[in-house]
């Protein structure tokens, strides 16, 4: 069972965190995690699509959803990454797409109409972060899609961030014992102590088991799985042609169900049930 939903420290937390939501996608690995994120978001939305895009932070697929003709809710539970996407987004040139911005708790949305949008984004992490909650906030974005829509869904991977960060594991089992570690593998859980964030992660497995319970599963990825675990001396070595390649590859692989689990995040679609089906 994961642990309890704090949308008070998460929102603090985040608020705190401040620009490096925004830099970390600057890395080898947030740049293909990017790439595989607008993949998704090519194929389900379509111009003067109405977007929920929610857990939003400061704008990165903001950004992408303006470029595909989309006009955007935006919602974060972070005032902080709130301010940080009215920046960024006015930076891009892609302002004019916003018809909302507003603090919002995935978990309740209930001064949202039903089958308000034609899509929802909720990537990079929320479900995670809203740990026990994760099905109640799951059932509140299918319930302001309009039916036959689309949901996006992103969490953190125990796999994956095992892969991605195994020296740090190390480290953590020396400075906190075997058991701990054996916990969070076990579980998925990374609570407030010793790690400072507190989330569930999860396998494929219960991520699909999850979804499966709100609407169709019609497409599942990795977010990034060939640049998880980044050598920055290999990265800085590579052409611009030879990076391009890296990319193709990535966006083609991460779509392969047995790299699902191997990157730090996983993303799911969940389609709505068409009326009266």
């Amino acid at each position: 069972m994961a642990g309890a939903f704090d949308p008070q420290y998460m929102a603090a937390f985040f608020d705190d965190y401040g620009d490096q939501e925004w830099t970390r996608h600057d890395t080898p690995h947030g740049r293909a995690s990017v790439a595989v994120h607008v993949d998704l978001l090519a194929e389900y939305v379509r111009p003067g699509d109405l977007v929920l895009d929610a857990g939003a932070g400061p704008g990165r697929l903001t950004v992408e959803l303006a470029r595909l003709g989309a006009r955007v809710h935006v919602g974060d539970l972070s005032p902080g990454q709130l301010e940080a996407n009215r920046r960024r987004v006015g930076e891009a040139g892609r302002e004019d797409a916003v018809v909302a911005r507003e603090v919002l708790d995935i978990c309740d949305l209930g001064h949202l109409p039903d089958a308000s949008f034609d899509v929802v984004v909720c990537v990079g992490g929320p479900l995670s972060y809203v740990r026990d909650r994760a099905d109640d906030a799951l059932a509140e974005l299918v319930r302001v899609t309009r039916p036959g829509g689309h949901v996006l869904v992103g969490v953190m991977s125990t796999v994956g961030t095992l892969r991605a960060f195994l020296p740090g594991v190390v480290e953590e089992r020396r400075r906190h014992g075997a058991a701990y570690v054996e916990g969070v593998m076990a579980s998925g859980d990374l609570d407030r102590e010793p790690n400072g964030q507190e989330m569930h992660m999860f396998r494929w497995a219960e991520l699909e088991r999850l979804c499966a319970a709100h609407g169709e599963v019609v497409a599942g990825a990795a977010a990034n799985f060939l640049t998880a675990n980044p050598d920055p001396d290999f990265y800085a070595g590579l052409t611009d042609d030879e990076w391009e390649v890296l990319l193709a590859w990535e966006r083609r692989l991460c779509r392969e169900p047995g790299v699902r689990d191997g990157g730090t995040h996983m993303v799911a679609v969940v389609r709505r049930p068409a009326a009266g089906s």
